[in-house]
């Protein structure tokens, strides 16, 4: 793997858990709503 792979990758990988982050915390929220 090549070091652009690795950092395209690195990127990708953070993209997807910020991702997670920001839709785990819409569902706390909206549970918080709900109950």
């Amino acid at each position: 793997m090549t070091k652009s792979q690795q950092l395209a990758k690195r990127k990708l990988y953070r993209f997807m858990t910020k991702i997670d982050i920001e839709s785990s915390a819409i569902v706390a929220l909206a549970g918080s709503e709900i109950f």
